[in-house]
């Protein structure tokens, strides 16, 4: 048993709103908490000090019978008013049945963070409307997200370890649908491999700024290679494009061949990918303004060093180079 599997407090369930100044919130494996979401015969957010912004929940099965056996207690859920201030919510273990009870009681929310919830199928994301920023990490059997065409305010998306997702995007990609306008006012994509870029997203991606393959977790699921030659195609659609990201993909073996051909691209970061052993053949865009590469061979830093210009910043392991006149 978790050493705060018996945490409760004793002083009562309104015990949270004396902490007026509370901006942060995490519940992670203390079933015996959830008193402080449920009282009498509702479902209260009022429970919660109107302070906070970011709520941290572990939606553990001990949490959710808990939930399940306070509501049985009770009866009926009646909802009250939305929490007035909450801004980011990080769920992990959310399941299908727990997902709309959960989320219909913030739908203020600006960011969105669902990790490690092997159990989700279909995320229903109508009651998130005002949402920025949406980031689904490690839930291999989520399929759809229902509401989509609703996140009119989304510019940035982050996947990782969730297969369903780009498979989603892509099928989205093909249809004169509310929801497929959404990806056009995308601004940031953060994805675990170069599954995601097909030629009809990418053309879907008008506003697309930052782009960047990123995996949560190198030591198992997505484990990127080099980019296919229709996914090369893909990349060069991108023509918005200001920065390419490359973190933590220890089986990357090269950068994208046509990369001097992003003729919007300024900012190129490598982080953590030893395989990569140099730049393109073909070199790095004119328009390149910034190249940090961190933990990577000697023999990419090396390249990287001697790309140095008069108005190419070069950092190595966050060390600038000098750029020095012949």
């Amino acid at each position: 048993t978790s050493p705060t599997a018996q945490l409760e407090f004793v002083a009562g369930e309104r015990v949270l709103l004396g902490y007026t100044s509370l901006e942060r919130l995490r519940i992670q494996r203390c079933p015996k908490l959830m008193p402080l979401l449920v009282m009498s015969d509702k479902v209260d957010v009022a429970l919660l000090p109107p302070s906070l912004e970011n709520l941290e929940i572990d939606m553990s099965p001990e949490l959710s019978a808990a939930w399940d056996l306070k509501l049985q207690e009770h009866g009926q859920i009646i909802p009250l008013q939305p929490h007035p201030s909450l801004e980011e919510l990080d769920i992990s273990n959310l399941t299908d049945k727990d997902q709309s009870r959960l989320l219909q009681l913030f739908p203020t929310i600006t960011a969105l963070y669902i990790w490690q919830s092997p159990e989700l199928t279909s995320l229903q994301l109508g009651y998130s409307k005002a949402l920025r920023e949406l980031k689904i990490i490690d839930c291999g059997s989520l399929a759809s997200i229902e509401g989509f065409g609703s996140l009119t305010n989304l510019r940035s998306l982050a996947v990782s370890n969730s297969p369903g997702v780009p498979a989603f995007l892509e099928l989205l990609s093909h249809q004169q649908l509310a929801s497929a306008e959404i990806l056009s006012r995308l601004e940031t994509l953060q994805v675990g491999d170069g599954s995601v870029l097909t030629v009809p997203l990418c053309r879907r991606l008008a506003s697309l700024r930052r782009l960047s393959f990123w995996s949560w977790d190198s030591r198992r699921g997505e484990t990127m290679i080099d980019l296919t030659e229709e996914q090369e195609r893909a990349l060069q659609l991108l023509a918005s494009l200001h920065r390419l990201d490359f973190w933590h993909l220890p089986n990357l073996r090269s950068l994208p061949a046509g990369l001097r051909r992003l003729a919007s691209l300024e900012w190129l970061d490598v982080e953590d990918c030893p395989g990569v052993a140099r730049l393109p053949e073909m070199g790095l865009p004119p328009s390149l303004t910034r190249l940090h590469v961190r933990r990577c061979s000697e023999e990419l830093s090396m390249q990287c060093k001697m790309a140095a210009r008069e108005n190419l910043d070069v950092h190595i392991d966050d060390l600038p180079v000098d750029y020095v006149i012949i």
